[in-house]
């Protein structure tokens, strides 16, 4: 079951709230459709959680993401190698290696950063 805070998704049925008030189907489709139409859901979600994350609780995020990275590096280097047939070696230096860069860029221009405005929904601009 998908659920936000306004509509849940259950058995290719949208429901308003929890109250099992149907509030549409979902029409029969192929798998990749109704997969498509779950992730953008899903996606949605995702977003306005995350667009209430303060500046702190953002930088925690990249942070761990950039330890992952880190410890993973070696896994990075080796699908960028072999799903672009790039050296193992290039793959180490120049690819896999620039996605801990941009991290590190993304928590450096977040840290200077000022927090402005609190909206009334309680995004964070």
């Amino acid at each position: 079951m998908i659920e936000n805070r306004s509509r849940c998704f259950l058995n290719r049925q949208f429901f308003a709230n929890r109250s099992r008030k149907n509030a549409g189907n979902m029409p029969e489709s192929s798998n990749r459709s109704r997969n498509k139409q779950i992730s953008r859901v899903v996606r949605q979600q995702a977003f306005e959680k995350f667009s209430k994350f303060s500046k702190k609780d953002r930088l925690d995020l990249l942070k761990t993401l950039l330890v992952i990275t880190d410890r993973r590096l070696e896994d990075l280097a080796q699908a960028m190698s072999m799903e672009m047939g790039a050296p193992i070696t290039m793959a180490r230096s120049a690819q896999a290696d620039a996605a801990t860069g941009h991290l590190k860029g993304f928590i450096d221009a977040l840290e200077d950063y000022e927090e402005r405005i609190k909206l009334k929904n309680g995004d964070i601009i």
